[in-house]
């Protein structure tokens, strides 16, 4: 993410789980977030808003 055109303040990380959608806390210092530690099938999902338009990466993440 080094080499984007982004406000890194701008960058919004969340996962979904069911109907429930949990914020999560974005490091900006060394570009991290932590995720639940409940074990569980999540959707994970990073908005990033740039110069260009926005961006946003989605996966499934499952913590066992």
């Amino acid at each position: 993410m080094e080499n984007g055109t982004f406000d890194p303040n701008k960058i919004k990380v969340s996962v979904l789980q069911n109907e429930n959608k949990i914020e999560l806390e974005y490091f900006i210092v060394n570009q991290t977030f932590n995720l639940p530690t409940e074990k569980g099938k999540y959707i994970l999902v990073v908005d990033i808003e740039t110069d260009k338009g926005n961006a946003q990466y989605v996966g499934n993440i499952v913590i066992q």
